[in-house]
């Protein structure tokens, strides 16, 4: 589901989501490339993510859930899913333990399949330069068909600034409310497109406190 166009603020913790919940109850699944290349490329994914997850026991209900997924060759659950109102400290990436320099989408159909569950809406955010193999129809197009088989029901990718990389090539993700690039060596706006993605994803606009 797309969003109609909002101005958005400059950083997350300027935001709420609007309206109310519906649906099934929401496992958040943001897998995190930790490969050396992309850990390089987003310096602050990581502390955007922590921020993100901070802000998150606010703005969704009691009994949704966040979990993470670091990949790169391969993947790792960093953190089981966790309910949102309850308050919990993320882990520390896995980056250094992977030490892969590549990174493949393929590595999450395991680990994050896993995580799918029948009682939940079970969704999943990619943190990456985009810079990764696996990718949906080998870069042919589409965003969903690829991982649906493990029980998702969607996948987003926000854009994130890398020497000019707005977009991933093959694959054009939503991008949420407003079009953007992200800046990945900046952890608010890291944490402000995170909040984009779950806007989309859960249908609700992202607004000015």
């Amino acid at each position: 589901m797309e969003l109609p166009a909002v101005p958005l603020p400059a950083r997350l913790v300027c935001a709420r989501l609007g309206g109310e919940p519906f649906g099934p109850p929401l496992r958040l699944v943001v897998a995190l490339d930790v490969s050396l290349s992309s850990l390089r490329a987003l310096p602050a994914a990581a502390p955007g993510l922590d921020a993100f997850a901070v802000w998150l026991g606010g703005e969704l209900r009691d009994d949704d859930e966040l979990a993470v997924v670091d990949f790169a060759e391969t993947a790792h659950v960093r953190l089981e899913p966790a309910p949102i109102g309850r308050p919990f400290a993320l882990p520390a990436p896995l980056g250094p333990e992977l030490g892969h320099t590549a990174s493949t989408l393929d590595a999450l159909t395991g680990p994050v399949g896993a995580l799918c569950a029948v009682d939940r809406d079970t969704v999943l955010v990619v943190l990456s330069t985009g810079e990764l193999t696996g990718l949906p129809d080998h870069n042919s197009g589409g965003g969903d068909e690829h991982l649906a088989l493990i029980g998702l029901r969607a996948v987003r990718m926000p854009a994130f600034h890398r020497s000019g990389l707005g977009r991933v090539p093959g694959w054009d993700p939503p991008h949420g409310p407003a079009p953007r690039v992200y800046d990945g060596r900046d952890a608010e706006d890291v944490a402000l497109a995170l909040g984009v993605s779950l806007a989309a994803l859960t249908g609700r606009p992202l607004v000015v406190r």
